[in-house]
């Protein structure tokens, strides 16, 4: 998916995270970071610094984002700064840091842009210290249940049923370079305050899902989800339930 063609535009208003979530996920990586002073965390495929400017600056990490993105990088070294934090061009095939650099590496939504699992988990392995950490925020094949705008979408979700990787072999992939996992959970996260709210987020067409369907299934899922948003008496918030998986690194 090449976030410099045209995602980069919406990316930051369309994948905004509201307070309530950033407090959530923030909560769930503070749970497993190594009990260390100083640490320096990864965030590999940082974008546009949306989960690398809270975690820098509310947990006192030192944080360096990697990013593939030249457009999506330029962004976040624009409007996702902090003292703690930096910013590196790179992939999680070829991570541009030296061996054991990190205490924790952060991947969110990030497992479905790699073709292969085994080389970002050596490469994972490298830069990582022993008994540093894995945090991985991610969508898996046949998981996706409550995604709420997959009824109004239904061509989006058979594409991303049809990229996304299996939970089991994400988990044996990074057992198998040296990983064990310590922790999986469901972290059910605010995302807009209505259906209304959502309709409008989906409107920027910020998510990379939406290069995966045609301009008129795009076009019908947003009516029909103005139409169901339009119907809505009482306005609920919406919420989506994302895996959250840890994995430490093996001496």
């Amino acid at each position: 998916m090449d976030y410099d063609k045209t995602l980069h535009d919406t990316f930051a208003k369309g994948r905004r995270l509201s307070e309530k979530t950033v407090c959530q996920w923030i909560k769930a990586v503070a749970e497993f970071l190594p009990d260390r002073p100083n640490l320096r965390l990864l965030d590999l495929g940082s974008g546009t610094g949306r989960f690398a400017v809270p975690l820098a600056e509310r947990l006192g990490l030192t944080v360096v984002g990697v990013e593939p993105s030249e457009k999506m990088r330029r962004q976040a070294e624009e409007n996702g700064c902090h003292p703690s934090l930096s910013y590196a061009a790179g992939c999680a095939e070829d991570i541009p840091c030296e061996d054991e650099t990190f205490d924790a590496a952060f991947l969110s939504m990030v497992l479905h842009h790699i073709r292969s699992i085994p080389k970002p988990c050596r490469e994972l392995v490298r830069v990582l210290k022993v008994e540093g950490v894995v945090l991985v925020r991610n969508s898996f094949k046949n998981r996706l249940e409550s995604v709420p705008f997959y009824p109004f979408f239904p061509w989006a979700k058979a594409a991303d049923n049809a990229r996304l990787p299996k939970l089991e072999d994400v988990v044996s992939g990074f057992e198998a370079a040296g990983f064990e996992c310590i922790a999986h959970k469901g972290v059910t996260q605010h995302i807009d305050d209505s259906l209304k709210a959502h309709c409008e987020r989906m409107k920027l067409r910020a998510l990379s899902t939406f290069d995966l369907i045609s301009g008129e299934e795009f076009r019908e899922g947003i009516r029909a989800m103005e139409e169901a948003a339009k119907a809505e008496v009482e306005p609920k918030p919406v919420v989506e339930t994302i895996d959250f998986l840890v994995f430490r690194r093996r001496s």
